[in-house]
């Protein structure tokens, strides 16, 4: 089972890397295409593991996301191992904050007329990556991270 440390390390790095293919290998990553794509805009990839709790999105042949189910949701398991910065699926937006600071950005709860109740996510600079926490909204517990390239962060 890949560590947040490892889908951290393969952000930005070409889909054909041996540390990209051992993950593939290990955690059973399915591949799927986004035939859905606007004119000029690079092939998108997904590689799959619902059982091992996570996705990465890939784009122009390289990993450009890494999407951490920290609760099960769209038919994924949750993510068994640490979370970055060595934080755990018990923890709160007030842990993240301790460990990371004070984001770079942050959104308060919100509903959404289709998707319904959103909670509070903060996002964070590390490196050449952003690492992004959405919470569960009771509680502020985790509920799902995203790691990607800071070039490609909304």
């Amino acid at each position: 089972m890949a560590s947040a440390e490892e889908l951290m390390a393969i952000v930005g790095v070409p889909v054909v890397a041996d540390a990209v293919r051992a993950l593939i290998a290990s955690d059973g990553l399915v591949a799927s295409s986004d035939p859905e794509l606007e004119e000029g805009e690079p092939v998108r990839s997904n590689l799959s593991g619902p059982a091992a709790g996570y996705e990465l999105l890939c784009r122009a042949g390289r990993v450009d996301s890494a999407f951490i189910f920290v609760v099960p949701s769209q038919g994924y398991t949750p993510f068994a191992g640490s979370l970055p910065g060595g934080l755990s699926a018990s923890d709160t937006r007030q842990d993240v904050r301790r460990r990371f600071g004070m984001p770079e950005r942050s959104g308060d709860a919100f509903t959404h007329r289709i998707l319904g109740r959103q909670g509070a996510w903060d996002r964070f600079a590390v490196g050449p990556l952003c690492v992004h926490f959405r919470y569960i909204d009771t509680g502020e517990r985790i509920g799902q991270v995203t790691i990607m390239l800071a070039e490609s962060a909304p």
